[in-house]
């Protein structure tokens, strides 16, 4: 599937940011279809260069590799969704960071001004070629070009009749006899209105012995007198049509130089646009690696504090785990955020200390209510007041993700369209997560990392194994538990761990975190209940339902 369609149901992401808008779920056989008729495109492709690639229909690439399985069972990535939303919502805080808090430089704050300046401009001149096009002149050149397009793919056919192996074949589409002056009559009508089947009203197939200058059967005999004569309208016809065709021509060149001098501003106005984009993120990737920038004092935090840093081996982003970290802590991180921003904050900042403040406790806030609706969604075996909580914080959590400016992604709309519904399946979807896989990639890359200075591949690949089987042992994973249990202290009488106190304190972040979106959503919440009411689900209308722990407290 192409990446921006859902894989589940026929929606593209274009129309994901409509949260009332729903999509077919996918059937097999048209996934198939789709799917086949992409691969025979793609094979064409690949034998003529001159051929422009192919785009998937309805996002279909290939055709399905275990169609035997319901669409709807195939499992949410839940883990791989939680990377992708955390790496939006990271990334939308640190632009907003760099854009409203960091210095910037006179440079820059030239070339984000001329960028604004352009982008109203392109909007204008695109206006401007829209409006050129339902103009007189617009639907004149349109006119013009589509009669030429079906006058050069009548000549084609015509060309075919009198000079190809099949000459003197006429037919139409319901394989009536015809007379030869109807045909052509009915392809300069093609040419001029155009028809509704193109290709099989106006085809040249069947043989030109079942027709005669009358339109009745004739004899072969009289088929064959009369052929010369038909070749011979035929070509005058192709005459017609070529003369035609640069009358048409002459008449489409000064059109076009209008609409051109139109579109070549639109099109100078996307290079700028693209060139003032590329050096703002040159001017950004300077302040990052400053190290006096508020960026770093940011990720300082991440380290030191929680173990969170950047991934080159993961393009530069957060795993997985480091994502889970910052949900389960947004609350302190964001709190730490707002005093280094108050305190690192240039004399031209945008924003005052209150608005700072607001700022960050709007994403801490947004995070807590992610961190709620994957914890739900991760329960095993969740019960009917797990689903409906699920719904409640991913309600809140899909809203204000996009409040703040970002987009409703394939991976959000999965949490927004799907999960419920896998949710209710046996088990759940808690036991069906991907970290494993997650784990096995940071597993071998500290075998990697340990043995990166052995020159031997087949050395080190063995060395490599023989650690990962040792490790992995259940007769030395039972020694060194056994070991671990004889050193242990046990419980102490009414204590409490910092994990359990922490676990509190996320369940009381999450309880806030939603009753205050929801005190200020309550249209969002009406209709939540009244998709429970529908649903049959009492639970969810009544809105009275407890908060929780979920699946990471």
């Amino acid at each position: 599937m192409s990446h921006s369609w859902c894989p589940m149901c026929k929606m593209r992401a274009a129309e994901m940011p409509n949260l009332n808008a729903t999509g077919e779920i996918w059937q097999y056989a048209e996934m198939k279809k789709l799917g086949e008729e992409h691969q025979k495109k793609m094979r064409l492709f690949e034998q003529n260069d001159k051929v422009s690639p192919p785009k998937a229909q309805l996002g279909c690439k290939d055709t399905p590799w275990w169609p035997f399985i319901p669409v709807e069972r195939f499992i949410v990535p839940l883990l791989h969704c939680l990377i992708g939303i955390g790496d939006a919502i990271l990334t939308k805080f640190r632009e907003e960071v760099s854009e409203k808090i960091e210095y910037l430089s006179p440079e820059e704050v030239k070339t984000r001004s001329h960028l604004a300046e352009l982008e109203v401009k392109q909007a204008e001149v695109r206006q401007e070629v829209k409006d050129f096009d339902v103009s007189e002149k617009g639907k004149e050149l349109s006119s013009h070009l589509g009669k030429v397009g079906r006058a050069k793919k009548s000549l084609k056919k015509l060309d075919t009749c009198t000079n190809g192996p099949g000459a003197n074949t006429i037919s139409v589409k319901n394989d009536a006899p015809v007379s030869v002056l109807l045909f052509l009559q009915e392809v300069t009508d093609f040419i001029e209105y155009g028809g509704d089947d193109d290709d099989e009203e106006y085809g040249l197939e069947g043989t030109a012995d079942d027709v005669n200058m009358d339109g009745n059967t004739a004899d072969a005999a009289d088929a064959a007198d009369a052929a010369p004569d038909k070749a011979n309208r035929i070509r005058n016809k192709v005459a017609e049509v070529k003369a035609r065709i640069v009358q048409l021509e002459e008449k489409i060149v000064p059109l076009k130089a209008s609409r051109k001098k139109i579109t070549d501003r639109r099109d100078k106005s996307g290079k700028y646009i693209a060139r003032a984009k590329d050096h703002i993120k040159t001017f950004k990737s300077d302040r990052k690696i400053d190290d006096e920038g508020i960026e770093t004092a940011l990720f300082s935090v991440f380290k030191d504090l929680y173990g969170v840093k950047l991934q080159a081996y993961h393009g530069g982003s957060l795993h997985g785990k480091d994502h889970q970290k910052i949900m389960s802590n947004a609350d302190e991180i964001f709190t730490l955020f707002a005093e280094i921003l108050k305190e690192n904050a240039k004399e031209d900042c945008k924003l005052t200390h209150d608005e700072i403040e607001e700022l960050c406790q709007k994403y801490s806030n947004l995070y807590i209510l992610w961190d709620g609706a994957f914890s739900y969604a991760s329960t095993i075996n969740p019960s009917r007041e797990d689903i409906a909580m699920y719904e409640r914080f991913v309600t809140a959590a899909v809203h204000s993700h996009k409040e703040l400016g970002m987009n409703v992604t394939p991976k959000v709309h999965l949490m927004w369209m799907h999960v419920k519904r896998q949710m209710e399946f046996p088990g759940g979807l808690g036991d069906k997560r991907e970290d494993w896989v997650e784990h096995q990639h940071q597993i071998t890359r500290k075998l990697r990392n340990q043995f990166r200075t052995t020159k031997d591949m087949e050395v080190r690949g063995d060395a490599m194994a023989r650690l990962h089987h040792q490790q992995t042992n259940p007769e030395v994973q039972a020694y060194m538990e056994r070991v671990d249990a004889s050193t242990r202290r046990g419980p102490r009488k009414d204590y409490t761990t910092a994990d359990a106190a922490r676990r509190a304190e996320r369940k009381s972040a999450r309880a806030s975190a939603l009753e205050l979106w929801e005190i200020g959503h309550r249209k969002e919440m009406l209709a939540l209940r009244q998709r429970g009411t529908h649903n049959g689900d009492a639970s969810l209308a009544s809105g009275d339902l407890p908060i929780r722990e979920g699946f990471f407290c």
